[in-house]
């Protein structure tokens, strides 16, 4: 089990800046690594063992407000204030390579009869299916939505045809993100 250590007392390879303050977190499942958002949209690897960094990327060009590591399958996703999405792929030593990201700004949901504008908020929820390399998070406008992974490395692991005609693969890296549903929550049911 994780020992429970601050994160904001991590001492980063570099002097600490402004950007180094840590924002969000997550544990991937084996325990071994555990990953920092922080607020100049970077995502640091620790190694819990030793509780040193051992890489970095950066993510995004906002602060890194979500993040969530699958229970099954070896991805890391992210969620910032620039409005998007990212996953990452875990390498055997922690290291972080970049599956996709996707702007999540006009991405509408489903049964939205009038344009409802963006959302501007500060909070920001993110996480996995627990079995499936799919991703919920809020739309630009404040929608439920769900992304499907589609990563070429792990290509055994999408086996979900398309549900709607309108579902369009999106992203520009190696793989992609999917938009499954986007449904805004209204009132009672």
């Amino acid at each position: 089990r994780v020992h429970h250590k601050e994160l904001f007392m991590i001492t980063m390879a570099s002097p600490p800046t402004s950007a180094s303050k840590a924002e969000s977190f997550t544990v991937e499942p084996s325990e071994r690594w555990a990953f920092v958002g922080d607020i100049g949209g970077r995502i640091t690897t620790i190694d819990i063992g030793s509780w040193q960094p051992t890489s970095s990327v950066q993510a995004h060009a906002g602060v890194i407000l979500a993040m969530h590591a699958h229970a099954t399958l070896p991805y890391v996703c992210a969620m910032a204030t620039d409005k998007s999405v990212s996953v990452w792929r875990i390498g055997a030593a922690g290291q972080l390579t970049k599956v996709a990201s996707r702007s999540v700004r006009d991405i509408k949901p489903s049964n939205d009869v009038n344009d409802i504008p963006a959302v501007h908020t500060s909070g920001m929820a993110i996480r996995f299916h627990e079995t499936r390399p799919w991703v919920v998070t809020r739309s630009g406008n404040g929608g439920v939505l769900e992304l499907e992974i589609v990563d070429p490395e792990l290509a055994g692991n999408n086996v979900t045809p398309p549900t709607t005609a309108t579902e369009a693969l999106l992203g520009t890296e190696a793989g992609s993100l999917k938009v499954r549903t986007c449904l805004r929550v209204h009132g009672e049911y």
